[in-house]
């Protein structure tokens, strides 16, 4: 019985956190942001990641500012979105995973590259989550 308990206590506690996992997070060095700012873009996709992803996780997010400066220059001109000024911009590379259900994505399938694009600082704001054409 006491067995058993335990078991139920295992399961229980696993169905609430099991799905409710955080991303491993990953913040390099930066000369434009502080890494409260950067931390707070990161909670800002953390936190708002299933309107953008019907189902599945968020499993890894990264800030690499090298990277992030690039495609400012290089894929932001490219995508359709509107901004206020791309001094602004931060780029946000993901792993996620798709769960049963995702549009043109398979199920069950572990994706690299998945960008976040958010305008801030003072408040953060996804302007744009996809992967680059």
């Amino acid at each position: 019985m006491k067995l058993l308990r335990l078991a139920f206590a295992f399961l229980l506690t696993f169905g609430i956190t099991g799905c409710s996992s955080q991303p491993t997070e990953k913040i390099g060095n930066s000369e434009k942001y502080s890494k409260e700012e950067i931390g707070s873009a990161i909670n800002e996709v953390v936190n708002s990641y299933s309107q953008y992803l019907d189902s599945g996780e968020l499993l890894s997010i990264e800030y690499d500012e090298k990277e992030s400066n690039q495609l400012v220059v290089d894929y932001l001109p490219r995508l359709d979105i509107s901004y206020q000024n791309k001094e602004n911009i931060i780029f946000l590379n993901s792993t996620i995973k798709t769960g049963k259900v995702q549009g043109a994505l398979d199920s069950y399938t572990k994706y690299d590259n998945y960008y976040w694009v958010l305008e801030g600082p003072k408040t953060w704001k996804i302007i744009y989550a996809g992967f680059k054409n």
